[in-house]
């Protein structure tokens, strides 16, 4: 029996209840889940919260009947659920940084109540793209917008040689990162 066979299998037993079946998956998965979202996450606290919730939201589905049968391995499904959990709170806590700071004073024209409204448009692009880079990038992106963090400190969080070679990569993702949002926004129309 192949390893997809044994996934659905044991995908099968935690669909009737069976608790040794999960904390088999959980036990087996859990580190490497923690280990990835650590990647992204400024702190390992943080990666094992997203971790919990990660396993949450796949019992949430099973519950709801949305899993029944595997198109890919537990391990792969469970990183997709941790790596749309991380862009949804990045996204979140993004939108609500910036809408505080937005909403801040009341006293809003017309006209900047449609550049906002526009704005959110242009974040709603901003964030589809961020989820479509590859977890490098997205990482080196998510550590220099979200957390401010230097490039000496995501070298050593990320484990990179140097802030030099941060700099170069993180260069490079956001001209890549530049060209699919003003592409996106283009095919949306908001350019010419």
């Amino acid at each position: 029996m192949g390893n997809f066979e044994k996934d659905q299998k044991l995908l099968d037993r935690i669909r009737n209840g069976d608790k040794g079946a999960f904390e088999e998956l959980y036990l087996a998965t859990y580190p490497k889940i923690v280990n990835f979202l650590k990647k992204q996450y400024a702190s390992l606290e943080d990666a094992k919260d997203g971790a919990q919730l990660t396993f949450l939201i796949f019992l949430e589905k099973i519950r709801d009947g949305m899993l029944v049968t595997l198109t890919s391995s537990l391990r792969t499904y469970l990183t997709a659920i941790a790596k749309n959990l991380n862009h949804h709170l990045y996204k979140q806590q993004a939108q609500t940084t910036q809408l505080l700071k937005e909403v801040s004073s009341n006293n809003h024209t017309q006209q900047e109540l449609t550049d906002l409204f526009e704005r959110e448009e242009a974040l709603e692009v901003v964030e589809s793209m961020l989820s479509t880079l590859k977890d490098k990038c997205f990482a080196l992106i998510y550590h220099t917008f979200y957390y401010k963090k230097s490039n000496g400190e995501i070298a050593q969080q990320l484990n990179y040689k140097n802030a030099k070679e941060v700099s170069k990569l993180k260069d490079r993702c956001m001209k890549k990162f530049r060209k699919l949002v003003i592409a996106e926004c283009k095919r949306r129309g908001f350019w010419v």
